[in-house]
């Protein structure tokens, strides 16, 4: 079984994976790209299997603003990568439950345009359709803004306005997406919107 993560930065996303590996090694596995060659193995695997999604993404990461596209092309060939490999560990093991951390759903939160969410997420849910979905409530873009290797991230060196409107975007999808994803995926909520420690997260 797939599962994958989805909420706004500091919701504890990592936090739940990482507890939920802990709690069942062997059974449970948060998968993670192993360097930049694993990567291109996998999205070159995306492409043979998935051509017309591939081809549609990369249109679709074409159509961002110029300062941005390179670091959104970046991110979505991670997500796409990551899943390939959570499909192909799907089909070999099919016993376990894999995690998937930074997944193609998550990736709504990095497009920019208006009103995108509904042409994003036809165009995944083929992909997307068998996968469990964790949805955490709550969040913030606290940690997002103070770790030390987002400092010459795009989303900051494009300037605060650009910034607080993407953050603004971002939330937004996110509501959107949880209305439209409760109608064709099976999702599962955690309200960590009350979470006092942001480096720890209970796993009931």
């Amino acid at each position: 079984m797939i599962v994958e993560c989805f909420g706004l930065p500091g919701s504890g996303k990592t936090t739940l994976c990482s507890a939920l590996e802990r709690y069942a090694p062997g059974r449970i596995v948060c998968l993670t790209l192993r360097g930049r060659v694993e990567r291109l193995l996998w999205l070159v695997y995306g492409c043979v299997f998935h051509p017309r999604l591939a081809l549609r993404l990369w249109r679709l990461v074409n159509t961002e603003p110029a300062p941005i596209r390179s670091y959104i092309r970046h991110l979505m060939s991670v997500s796409f990568a990551l899943t390939m490999k959570a499909h192909f560990a799907h089909w070999w093991q099919a016993s376990l439950l894999l995690l998937v951390d930074e997944g193609m759903i998550q990736r709504l939160l990095s497009l920019t345009g208006q009103n995108r969410v509904d042409e994003y997420l036809i165009l995944i849910l083929p992909l997307v359709r068998s996968h469990k979905l964790v949805a955490m409530k709550g969040g913030s873009f606290e940690r997002y803004e103070t770790a030390d290797d987002r400092r010459h991230s795009p989303r900051f060196t494009q300037g605060k306005d650009a910034y607080e409107a993407w953050k603004q975007l971002a939330e937004q999808n996110v509501k959107t997406a949880y209305h439209l994803l409760r109608q064709r995926l099976i999702v599962i909520e955690v309200d960590n919107s009350a979470r006092p420690d942001k480096s720890a997260l209970a796993v009931e």
